[in-house]
């Protein structure tokens, strides 16, 4: 757990970037998609 390995950082920064883009793509469609 307490292991810093440069490739695991930036494959968890990776999934962590691409997780959030997901998330704010799908709540400002979803938010678009709403009839005011």
């Amino acid at each position: 757990m307490s292991q810093s390995n440069l490739s695991d950082g930036a494959a968890d920064g990776l999934a962590a970037v691409i997780i959030v883009s997901v998330v704010v793509a799908w709540v400002v469609f979803w938010l678009g998609g709403m009839p005011a």
